[in-house]
């Protein structure tokens, strides 16, 4: 399995079209726990991305084996996003998405531990991810995550937050 890192911005719409396939989609029975359906931020983003919108604070690992296996996605974000106040430790969220002849066999880790490096690299001190069912919370967890209290509006169940040391500010 090969794993590359992209600024999102620079990925092709050629790419960008094939992702489609590794987004989380109601019709395929991705639910959350409550069962309302579980939508793509991911595919939104691909399609604002595809209309010309820029996302110059994304990142995607895409992990390939002949063909995409999963992708995962770190946007950071600078200001709290209730009150709008400079962070003093720099927040990505993160999302990810594996094919199911792909899963269990250490993908889904592999992309998170690529996406801190590239939080990292980049300044990222806290790494969050929504946690909205019990395979997303468990496996999360299973990654280092701790549970944090609802943070992100929005976001329908927990979060959970992952802590990159060591966290260096960029530029020191």
């Amino acid at each position: 399995m090969k794993y590359n890192h992209y600024r999102f911005d620079d990925l092709s719409p050629v790419v960008l079209r094939r992702l489609y396939d590794l987004t989380n989609s109601p019709d395929r029975g991705d639910v959350r726990d409550d069962g309302l359906s579980a939508g793509s931020l991911f595919r939104s983003q691909l399609d604002d991305r595809l209309m010309g919108e820029s996302f110059p604070n994304s990142h995607v690992v895409l992990a390939s084996h002949f063909r995409y296996a999963g992708w995962c996605m770190v946007t950071r974000h600078d200001f709290d996003l209730e009150t709008g106040r400079r962070l003093t430790v720099p927040n990505a969220m993160v999302g990810f998405y594996v094919r199911p002849e792909f899963r269990r066999q250490g993908v889904g880790k592999r992309l998170i531990q690529e996406a801190s490096e590239v939080a990292r690299k980049n300044g990222v001190g806290r790494l969050l991810a929504n946690t909205w069912n019990k395979s997303s919370r468990s496996f999360f967890l299973s990654c280092g995550f701790e549970e944090v209290e609802f943070y992100v509006p929005g976001w329908v169940r927990g979060v959970a937050a992952l802590d990159l040391q060591p966290y260096r500010a960029v530029g020191t």
